[in-house]
This record gives C-alpha cells, structure tokens and sequence, in this order.
C-alpha cells in the first residue's frame, strides 16, 4: 500500500508501540503505523519479545527495541477453549506483569503514547494509550461462551483511552461478525485496514505457489510437516517462508523444487507474492488484509480451533474472496486449483477513506496527549 502523507499533528513525540507476540500478524500490521510515526518525525520505542523482535529490528533497524514481558501461548489441544482456559492463570498474570513494567517504562523513557495491538495491560493513566484490534465480538462455537469472552475482552478494552479497529463499519467491513461493536460503553474508531503490501504486477512469475507459515506452535510445525509432505510428490516450483528461526526437528530430503526461507522482509515476502500464482497460509487478519493489496487467489487453512480464524476463512470463502479448506482435509493437488478457480474478486482499499480515517486518528491523539501535559 502507498503510504498516506497524513497531515503533521501528530510529530516530535515519543511513542511506544507494542504488538502482541501470539503469531506474527500483530508485528506485521504494527508496520505501517510505525512507518507513518517515524516519517512524521517522531521518535518510536518497539516493546517486543524474542519472537516479534527479528521481524520488527529487521524493519526498523534503527528503532530501540526494548523487551516486554512475552505470552508464550501454546496451542497443544484444538480446541480453543480448552487452550485458553488451562492458560487462562499464566496470561492474566502476565497481563498485570506488563502492566506494572509499563508504569517503569513510561518514566524511564519519557514515553508520550502508548499504542497497544492486543496487549492488555498496556494501559496506563500516565498518558494516552490506545488499543489496537479488529476482534470486539469473540467468536466460539458456543454463545454463552462468546457473550463471556466479549465481556472481558471489552473490560481491557475500557481502560485504554480509544480502540482503533482496523476495519470499516457496516458492508464494507472485512470482518463484519468481529469488528463491528455493538452496544459498548468504550471509545473506538475505525482506522481502515492496515497493510504495508505493495502491488508489483510487472514482475515475472516465478513461483507456482507461495505458502506463509505462521502462528503459534506446535500448530505451525504440524502444517510445515503435512505441507512439505505433500509437495515432496508435486510438480512445480515453491516457495515456503516458514516464520520462524527454530529448525524443524526432522531434517527433510533436499528438493530441488521447494524453496525456503526461515523469515522473510516485507520486501521480500512482496516480492514472492507478485511472483507466484497463489498465496497459501492461515487465515490471519493481517494476511486477509494484505490480500486488499495483493488481489491475489488464497487458499486459507485456518488453524485449528482457532474461531477467529475459521470464520474470516468461511465468510472470505462465502463471498468469493479466498478458497478455505480445514488443515486435515488439506489436498494441495485438488485444493490450489479449485481455489484458483473460486476466485472472484477481492475489495480493494479506497486511499481517500484511508487518509481520512489516518488523519482522524492522529489528530486526535494528538489532542488526546495534548491533554495530558495540561492536566
């Protein structure tokens, strides 16, 4: 995506930008924000972790990144609830670990924002913070369940000062079921899509698929394993970025056809993907909304469990954005051509919504912090 020129209220601040480290998605859409920070003269601090700090240092090289306490979240059951709920002790205390090493952070680095992508301790009365997320409703096959996990998500969600949902109200949401508030007493804006892909369309095609593996482990791992599976018998040249730096376990046969990359630039993860005829990766967010750029066919295995992730690829696949297939009934003979055929089109950002959205945003920020120095 063109980066927008939004208009200089917000400049010579000093800003903390902390994604959430549950996959890489979150680092990923974090991009763009950091991108129209620093341009507009502002100094940005990363509070990462050791799995979005590579991604994020190779980016902004010359950002100071600092460490925030991690997450860690395994995925061992596919069964999200049951995930979340033997978890549930370890990201609560983590929430307020956090929450107290923000306080120390604040003062040590005189920070004058925070902007928090899914990290809920966070929040701080000290300045302005915000809360970046595209989920308000928190889909699970059961409705007391997602009643339950909407009220808590939404308790964080009031002790920020704004929530940017990047995603458009009413039809042209991306993510309609999710993103859309309903009958909350917090402050929100939608802020567009965000998305640092680039459309290359004169590059020579060089790849007959593509496939991003992302998200938490052991669940990356056990689709690396069923993928590599089964191109080892296909025809064609492929490319795999697997996102991540930890070597596979089982070391595979070397084949001459399928090509790979640990972790990939966004640069270079644009340039694969306008040389390929088709993106194969999980049905993330942040991919969905690259796709916008990209206007490429996807096949979209969600990961398992993961209700978020099953829902954007069966709404993607019912609107004929994208092709979604569930991870064990995975045919990459049959699946990449019938997701080549499915496709009808994809929406497309409107660049003067963006600005517009952008500009909103910043602006009040800036009055947001504006406010703080004077109180």
């Amino acid at each position: 995506m063109e980066r927008l020129a939004y208009s200089k209220t917000l400049s010579k601040k000093c800003i903390l930008v902390a994604p959430l480290d549950w996959g890489l998605g979150h680092a990923v859409r974090c991009i763009p924000i950091i991108n129209h920070l620093l341009e507009n003269e502002n100094e940005v601090i990363l509070a990462v972790t050791s799995s979005t700090g590579p991604i994020l240092q190779k980016a902004f090289p010359n950002c100071k990144l600092i460490q925030v306490p991690p997450y860690r979240v395994k995925y061992p059951f596919d069964n999200m609830i049951i995930n979340m709920f033997l978890q549930a002790p370890r990201i609560f205390i983590n929430t307020w670990r956090e929450y107290f090493w923000l306080q120390r952070i604040i003062e040590q680095y005189k920070i004058d924002t925070v902007i928090s992508d899914n990290r809920f301790g966070l929040f701080t009365k000290k300045c302005p913070s915000i809360f970046i997320s595209h989920q308000i409703q928190i889909p699970t096959p059961n409705p007391i369940t997602s009643w339950f996990s909407s009220l808590v998500h939404q308790w964080y969600i009031r002790k920020f000062n704004v929530c940017w949902i990047p995603d458009w109200p009413d039809q042209k949401a991306l993510a309609p079921a999710l993103s859309t508030p309903k009958s909350v007493s917090f402050k929100y804006r939608h802020i567009g899509w965000l998305s640092n892909a680039i459309l290359l369309p004169n590059l020579e095609r060089k790849w007959d698929a593509l496939f991003v593996l992302s998200g938490p482990e052991p669940l990356r791992t056990t689709l690396e394993v069923a993928i590599r599976k089964q191109l080892s018998s296909m025809k064609g040249q492929f490319l795999m970025i697997r996102g991540t730096t930890t070597k596979p376990k089982k070391s595979w046969n070397s084949s001459p056809h399928v090509h790979t990359i640990d972790l990939a630039s966004r640069s270079e993860i644009n340039e694969a993907i306008n040389r390929t005829d088709i993106l194969v990766s999980r049905s993330g967010y942040t991919t969905l909304m690259d796709l916008s750029i990209w206007q490429k066919p996807a096949l979209l295995i969600p990961t398992p469990g993961q209700y978020e992730q099953v829902y954007l690829g069966a709404y993607l696949h019912e609107q004929r954005f994208a092709f979604c297939v569930k991870q064990d009934q995975l045919n990459l003979n049959i699946h990449l051509e019938e997701a080549k055929k499915h496709f009808s089109h994809y929406p497309k950002p409107e660049p003067a919504e963006q600005l517009k959205a952008w500009n909103e945003a910043m602006t009040e920020l800036s009055n947001l912090i504006s406010d703080y120095k004077h109180s």
